[in-house]
């Protein structure tokens, strides 16, 4: 696969520093991309946080959470309309 990116000045210092310690740009990207996680994570961990706060689940009367939230929707658009 080619790709073509534009860096930042700093981020050709970064490579060309990288160059000099003996590691090519194909060996930085994987090193880079071996750090990532496999799977977005940070709809997880914001998931996770909410559970901790026990924010999911605090409103047991919602039953249907779409149409509660169009009903909000709905609400603040009739309030909008009357300013």
């Amino acid at each position: 696969m080619t790709l073509t990116i534009e860096l930042s000045p700093d981020e050709v210092q970064r490579v060309k520093q990288a160059w000099s310690q003996g590691v090519d740009v194909t060996t930085l990207i994987h090193r880079l991309l071996a750090q990532l996680p496999a799977e977005p994570s940070i709809g997880l961990e914001i998931i996770a946080e909410w559970e901790r706060e026990g924010v999911i689940g605090s409103r047991p009367e919602i039953v249907d959470s779409e149409s509660h939230a169009r009903q909000i929707r709905e609400q603040a658009q009739q309030r909008q309309g009357e300013d």
